[in-house]
């Protein structure tokens, strides 16, 4: 019995046909996600390994499968041990998003009790 061919590299296409996405949504997390940068080549092409290929995979996961957004999967991602630079410095366990969420929230609440002190008066 052979073994099946196990490739060393494998291309952006090969990588976006095996999961059903488009090469620009690969670039896109490459950017996104620290964790996520594959070897290029002289001429520039990456070069996705099996290691790579995993991590697109929890990605993968994470957005399409979850349905996280790339803040949410990216938080999802540090909050599970993996080592992604967060959004927003100050808050390293968060993200920039969840700061602004917090933010909005702080502001809603800082009318409605400015609504109510007025209404006291």
């Amino acid at each position: 019995m052979e073994k099946p061919i196990v490739k060393k590299y494998y291309t952006i296409g090969e990588v976006a046909k095996l999961y059903g996405l488009k090469t620009s949504a690969l670039r896109f997390w490459e950017d996104y996600f620290d964790t996520l940068h594959p070897k290029k080549n002289k001429k520039g092409n990456r070069q996705f390994t099996t290691a790579d290929i995993a991590k697109v995979a929890e990605i993968y996961v994470l957005v399409k499968k979850e349905g996280y957004m790339l803040w949410g999967a990216k938080r999802q991602m540090i909050l599970n041990g993996i080592p992604e630079k967060p959004l927003h410095p100050a808050h390293p366990e968060s993200t920039f998003y969840d700061y602004i969420e917090y933010r909005r929230a702080y502001q809603k609440w800082q009318t409605y009790f400015k609504k109510i002190q007025k209404a006291l008066h």
